[in-house]
């Protein structure tokens, strides 16, 4: 049988009071990271709500129909920017989704705003007639690559071909 020293017991003692700093560590490094990821998607949220050219595009884009024709593409008052720039943010959301650096909790809160814009008939028009075929004739990947594939996974839209 061997005896514990007082080294032994100061040696254990240590050991536990590192471990015990670890886990306080590794709680507040968990801690500040939620915190850092909750304002991370407030950040998003923030622009897509209080960002006016932002809002006012969701506003068309839930509300309005027929904006997608013949004249889009040639508006003086930069529709096309204003609705590109909507999109790209909604890009950028399905590609962190994607990409799993936003959670499946964090994405819904954001999944209603991105099926609805899915959904409108314009936005379709725009993205799957228009955008594919300018990213089918250059040979590149589609513009809007990640909100596309949400929107065939989630079955607002149809499967299409080399997007």
């Amino acid at each position: 049988m061997r005896v514990w020293t007082v080294e032994n017991w100061l040696s254990l003692v240590s050991i536990v009071f590192v471990a015990i700093g670890g886990f306080f560590a590794w709680h507040q490094w968990r801690k500040s990271n939620k915190t850092k990821r909750a304002e991370f998607i407030n950040k998003i949220v923030e622009n897509l709500r209080f960002n006016e050219d932002i809002a006012n595009t969701m506003y068309m884009v839930k509300y309005k129909t027929g904006w997608y024709n013949a004249d889009f593409h040639d508006n003086p008052d930069g529709l096309e920017f204003s609705v590109d720039k909507l999109l790209s943010h909604f890009e950028y959301i399905c590609y962190l989704r994607k990409t799993k650096n936003i959670t499946t909790k964090e994405f819904s809160i954001l999944k209603f705003d991105i099926d609805t814009v899915c959904k409108s008939p314009d936005v379709q028009k725009h993205l799957l007639d228009f955008l594919r075929d300018v990213s089918n004739s250059i040979e590149t990947i589609h513009p809007y690559h990640y909100l596309i594939k949400y929107g065939e996974e989630s079955g607002i839209f149809s499967k299409i071909k080399h997007i």
